[in-house]
């Protein structure tokens, strides 16, 4: 049985736009729960490293922000079609 290879995909930057949410108003909204620049690193490019905690406070925020659950695989997916 050979393992297929699989990738991380950061699709942070795509749930803002597409629940039409800036990085400003998130960050803002945020009010210093987190890193200053967080969300603005996070919509350019996926994290290096990723704190659970610092993504649960984000993902409760834009929740907030957009009046429904924002579920994880929403804004990362697991992809086994790059081998």
């Amino acid at each position: 049985m050979s393992i297929m290879a699989a990738v991380i995909v950061w699709k942070f930057k795509e749930l803002l736009e597409r629940e039409g949410v800036t990085a400003y108003r998130l960050q803002t909204a945020l009010g210093g729960k987190v890193g200053p620049q967080t969300v603005y690193r996070w919509a350019r490019k996926a994290p290096d490293k990723l704190d659970l905690g610092v993504l649960r406070v984000v993902l409760e925020e834009l929740s907030r922000l957009i009046g429904r659950s924002v579920r994880l695989e929403e804004v990362l997916e697991l992809d086994y079609s790059h081998e």
